[in-house]
């Protein structure tokens, strides 16, 4: 993987341009943004083992883009070469590969952000319009406390497999109990993040995520189910709203957000419609298609649901509540 690293040699004083908002379609906007006439050919030299490249190039900062001189290591300096001074002709063809997108009239500089800002300011309205509240509480978790700390100042367009496999290696490495169910989660974020930023021109592809490897982790320990037994015992002692809950987990096969949301106007007395599920408040959809269907109601548990006399968008679990426990 090529190393960029902030040129320490010059000074450059540059005015900031402010910026005004992002876009998850467009990426950044900004008030003044001045055309590129010249084509710059940047400065290669030699230090130690290496051929450096030093370039100019706008990035944007905490929503400001301002532009910075930067150096790139292009490859190591051949046996053939180690007296040389000057760059070879090879050399020099790799340093115009890489300025090529620079120059390029469609190159949008704008759009020289890091992940953070860019999973902060694009990716995270993206999914919020498009995933369950769960979802993306879920991810914004995952982000914040394992991935930001190691690779939020990462510039979006530099990020490669190699990275992408190093980051998931150190996971792994510093979390030995971590479960693979969630490195594979980490793994499936980051290449979210990726594949929009392809998608909205961030970045060119191919995905960087795709080609790397989950490490070694323990799997996921088996879950365990209550029996028959164990359940009537509980159904026994536990007062109401819980104890229907219990029973409609037990005998329906229903998730906590999908007990939460039943209202009477799913039962019919013999089935009982999956049709929303919550989630600390917020009304969604199921988790899959397959959740999305009618459950038969076995004799058991509909002796739960007598005549409360309730509206039928009462939720069911109100209506439980105000009821006493009552002998099995």
């Amino acid at each position: 993987m090529a190393e960029n690293k902030r040129n320490t040699h010059a000074s450059l004083s540059q005015p900031t341009q402010e910026m005004t908002s992002f876009d998850g379609a467009a990426g950044v906007r900004s008030r003044f943004f001045p055309t590129r006439t010249k084509a710059q050919k940047g400065y290669v030299w030699r230090e130690g083992n290496w051929w450096w490249l030093r370039y100019r190039d706008s990035v944007v900062r905490e929503g400001h883009l301002e532009r910075k001189q930067f150096a790139r290591r292009l490859t190591p300096v051949k046996v053939e070469h180690r007296r040389l001074k000057r760059a070879p002709a090879y050399v020099l063809e790799l340093a115009q590969a890489f300025l090529q997108p620079l120059n390029s009239s469609s190159y949008d500089p704008r759009k020289n952000v890091t992940l953070k800002d860019f999973v902060n300011n694009v990716w995270f309205p993206h999914t919020e319009n498009r995933h369950a509240a769960s979802t993306v509480h879920s991810s914004r978790y995952y982000w914040e406390h394992l991935l930001a700390p190691r690779c939020a100042e990462t510039p979006l367009r530099d990020c490669s497999t190699p990275s992408a496999q190093g980051l998931l290696d150190e996971i792994g490495r510093q979390n030995p109990k971590m479960k693979k169910a969630t490195l594979h989660k980490l793994k499936s974020i980051l290449s979210a993040i990726f594949k929009l930023a392809i998608q909205q021109g961030y970045r060119s592809g191919p995905n960087p995520v795709r080609e790397t490897s989950l490490p070694h982790a323990p799997e996921a320990e088996d879950t365990v189910a209550y029996n028959l037994t164990t359940v009537l015992d509980m159904l026994r002692v536990v007062p109401e709203p819980s104890r229907t809950v219990i029973a409609v987990a037990a005998f329906a096969g229903l998730r906590r957000g999908e007990i939460e949301g039943l209202l009477w106007e799913f039962y019919t007395g013999e089935s009982l419609a999956v049709t929303r599920a919550m989630w600390q408040g917020i009304a969604g959809e199921p988790k899959s298609k397959k959740s999305k269907a009618s459950v038969p109601v076995i004799a058991p548990l509909a002796g739960f649901w007598t005549s409360t006399g309730c509206a039928a968008e009462t939720p069911m679990l109100v209506s439980c509540s105000r009821r006493k426990t009552a002998r099995l």
